[in-house]
């Protein structure tokens, strides 16, 4: 479905996004750090790119996927973004924990700005927080945005 929403809307940085996303999951990183360039380029962060695609050349997707969420903090530490749930989508992956659930309570906090991903939208259905779902934080979080168990 991906691949042709983005067939109909090329220049659509979500469908790039969305189509990075989806290859993450399923372990195509050379086409992941595609899309997630593209999407960078699309959105105007095109100053991201040439370091993204050299760590992901010298050191591997797990690198690349670490200095993007530096990236993704920095540009929201200076007010150019708000992304916690892709913060926390990039955390989960990587498998930090802590730091996803970070940036989890950071949009509960925030909870009435839904920012640029969408913030709580997509708690229970997010595929990145499969590795979340048995931490105790996880329920109380679910638990206290009101969704049910």
């Amino acid at each position: 479905m991906a691949l042709r929403d983005l067939q109909r809307q090329p220049d659509d940085g979500h469908c790039h996004f969305g189509l990075f996303q989806t290859y993450t999951l399923v372990g195509k990183y050379p086409e992941a750090m595609k899309e997630l360039e593209e999407t960078g380029r699309l959105f105007g962060f095109t100053e991201l790119i040439p370091s993204l695609d050299h760590t992901f050349r010298k050191m591997g997707f797990q690198a690349a996927m670490r200095l993007w969420a530096m990236q993704l903090e920095k540009l929201q530490k200076d007010g150019k973004i708000y992304m916690p749930g892709t913060l926390a989508d990039a955390y989960s992956f990587l498998g930090d924990k802590d730091r996803a659930f970070y940036w989890l309570e950071d949009a509960y906090r925030h909870k009435y700005t839904l920012g640029g991903d969408g913030g709580l939208l997509w708690l229970k259905g997010d595929p990145f927080y499969v590795p979340l779902r048995s931490d105790p934080r996880f329920a109380h979080l679910v638990s206290r945005v009101g969704l049910p168990q």
